[in-house]
C-alpha cells in the first residue's frame, strides 16, 4: 500500500510514490529521449524504459526525512513537472518526504500551527526594498504583557528567504517543539541573505566581504526595526538570538558575535567563517565589556562538510581567545539533512 508523499502538496498528483517499506518509485514521461537518469540525493541511477516514452525507477528503502531529486534527460537536468514541491533559486530540485515510523520533528503533525508572513521593507544598507519571511507562533497575541523572544534565521549562499520554510521546515519544527513543551513560543524572521546583488560577483573579487558587511548593517539597522514595529518582540539581548547555515552561519557570526549587546544567543551551522580581516576589525567588540551579555555561542558542523576544517580552525581560535562556546561535531556533510537537525537542537538551548 503506497503512502501519499508530501501531505502538504497532495495536489502534485503523487510523483514520486513512497511505499510502506520507505522505497520510492519515480516516473518520467520522456518522449523521444534516449537516456533518462534519476539524480537522487547526489547519486545517479539509470531509469528503465517502459516503452512509449515512459520511464521509471524504484529506489531502495530510504531513511525517513526530506530528500531531493532531479531527472537527467539525454544529459540535460530537468525538474519533475508532476511534483510542485521544488527547492528553487541558484539550483532547483524537486523534494519529497519519507515519513518516520513515529513523526519526525520536521513533519507536519496534528498540532496548532503558526503563521508565515511575507514582508517587503526598505533597506538603507542595501539601497532598495528587500524581502523577509516572519513566523509567528500558534496563538500569537500582539497585546500580551511579555514580548516574544526573537530569532533571526539566515539561509545559505544558494538560497533565498524562503529556504528555511520550503526546505528547512523551520516553521513545522518550531510548531512541533512548542506543542511538545520543549521551547516557548517565539517569533522568527528569515531575511534574504544577498543585500549585495549576486550579479556583482561576476565582476567583483570581494563579493563575500561586501555582502557580509551589508548584511550585518541591514540586520541591525533595517530588519530589526521592521520586525519591532510590526510584532511584539523583545528588544533586549537576552531574548534575541541569531543563527544561520553556511553563508548564513557567517552572517550570524559577524552580526551576533560582534554585537552581544544585541544578540545573546548565536548559532552557526556549517558556517562559512568570516575572514581574519573581519576578526581584526571587530576584535574589540567581540572581546569587550559587552561580551558578558553573550549567553551561548553554538557551532555545529559535519565531519564530511567541505567547511569542516575551517570550523575546526575557528574553534581553536575561539579557545585561544578565551571565548566561551560549544562546538558540536557530527556525522554528515554540507546539506539540509544536518541543518534540519541542528535547528531544533539550537532552539532547545536558546532563551534558557
Amino acid at each position: 500500500m503506497p503512502i501519499v508523499a508530501n501531505a502538504q502538496y497532495r495536489s502534485n498528483v503523487g510523483n514520486p510514490t513512497v511505499h510502506a517499506d520507505k522505497s520510492a518509485t519515480f516516473h518520467f514521461d520522456g518522449g523521444n529521449a534516449q537516456t533518462v537518469e534519476l539524480v537522487l540525493v547526489n547519486e545517479t541511477y539509470a531509469m528503465e524504459n517502459q516503452g512509449e516514452g515512459k520511464w521509471s525507477f524504484t529506489s531502495d528503502p530510504l531513511p525517513p526525512g526530506i530528500h531531493d531529486y532531479i531527472f537527467r534527460v539525454d544529459g540535460a537536468e530537468v525538474t519533475d513537472k508532476k511534483n510542485r514541491w521544488v527547492k528553487t533559486w541558484i539550483s532547483s530540485r524537486n523534494q519529497f518526504e519519507v515519513p518516520g515510523d513515529t513523526p519526525l520533528v520536521t513533519e507536519e503533525q496534528a498540532v496548532p500551527h503558526g503563521v508565515l508572513h511575507s514582508h517587503y521593507y526598505r533597506s538603507k544598507a542595501a539601497g532598495y526594498q528587500r524581502k523577509a519571511i516572519v513566523y509567528t507562533p500558534p496563538g500569537y497575541d500582539p497585546k500580551r504583557d511579555q514580548p516574544y523572544p526573537l530569532l533571526v534565521l539566515c539561509h545559505g549562499y544558494g538560497d533565498d528567504e524562503s529556504a528555511w520554510t520550503v526546505t528547512g521546515r523551520a516553521h513545522l519544527i518550531t510548531d512541533n517543539l512548542i506543542a511538545a513543551g520543549k521551547i516557548e513560543p517565539l517569533v522568527i524572521v528569515m531575511p534574504h541573505g544577498h543585500p549585495e546583488p549576486l550579479e556583482s560577483k561576476d565582476w567583483s573579487d570581494d563579493y563575500a566581504s561586501r555582502n557580509l558587511e551589508k548584511m550585518t548593517s541591514d540586520i541591525l539597522g533595517d530588519l530589526l526595526p521592521m520586525v519591532e514595529s510590526n510584532y511584539l518582540v523583545a528588544e533586549t539581548a537576552e531574548r534575541r538570538a541569531i543563527a544561520g547555515l553556511s553563508m548564513g552561519g557567517g552572517h550570524s557570526i559577524s552580526t551576533g558575535l560582534a554585537n552581544p549587546h544585541v544578540f545573546a544567543w548565536v548559532g552557526a551551522f556549517s558556517a562559512a567563517i568570516p575572514l581574519d580581516s573581519w576578526w581584526d576589525d571587530n576584535e574589540i567588540d567581540i572581546l569587550g565589556d559587552n561580551a558578558q551579555q553573550r549567553k551561548l555561542f553554538w557551532i555545529a558542523c559535519g565531519r564530511d562538510d567541505f567547511l569542516y576544517d575551517k570550523n575546526v580552525q575557528f574553534d581553536a581560535k575561539l579557545n585561544e581567545k578565551g571565548i566561551s562556546h560549544q562546538f558540536v561535531q557530527t556525522e554528515g556533510a554540507h546539506n539540509w539533512y544536518v541543518w534540519r537537525d541542528y535547528l531544533p537542537q539550537f532552539l532547545q538551548l536558546a532563551f534558557r
